[in-house]
């Protein structure tokens, strides 16, 4: 074992104003999937049975949540803010800067020791401006530009996976000897 351990990100996922708890719960889930516990809710819809199913073994990541009033408060002391975008900001004039590739971002991520939010908007208008203008960073999933917008969870699902795939190897993650 190294002395020195590589060193990771502590990475938050933040949803701002979910309006659907199976989403929530969904999104859980898949911060179980890859090791990420930390969910921060800003202004959530109510969180029941119905998040509960679809986070399965992921409930404690939902009752650990915590809840905040204003999105300024959820973002509070992290290093960086990570914003999500369905929009192209390649084409964009409107933007401050261009988004990264969620597997640009893992690169970014991976070697950095401190506080990351990742933070995805609501279902049905996404992040608005202000709250985009105070991210370090944007980030957008490459998709069918007919329809570039993912549902929430799934783009939590391939955010936190690049994350994942870009940590360096650990002896939990299967290192091993060539035979």
């Amino acid at each position: 074992m190294d002395a020195h351990p590589a060193r990771v990100a502590r990475v938050h996922v933040v949803l701002v104003e979910p309006k659907y708890e199976g989403n929530v719960g969904a999104v859980a889930r898949a911060m179980k999937n890859f090791g990420v516990t930390n969910l921060r809710l800003v202004n959530p819809c109510r969180i029941g049975e119905e998040a509960r199913k679809r986070a399965m073994h992921s409930v404690s990541i939902l009752e650990a949540a915590k809840r905040y009033r204003s999105y300024a408060r959820a973002i509070s002391g992290m290093d960086l803010v990570v914003g999500t975008s369905g929009v192209d900001t390649a084409s964009e004039k409107k933007f401050l800067r261009i988004a990264l590739s969620p597997r640009e971002l893992g690169a970014k991520l991976a070697g950095l020791d401190g506080d990351a939010a990742i933070v995805l908007g609501r279902e049905d208008y996404g992040l608005f401006n202000e709250e985009l203008r105070a991210c370090d960073v944007l980030v957008t999933i490459p998709a069918n530009p007919e329809y570039p917008i993912l549902n929430v969870a799934q783009a939590a699902v391939i955010l936190l996976y690049e994350l994942h795939a870009a940590k360096p190897p650990t002896e939990e993650r299967g290192r091993r000897k060539a035979s």
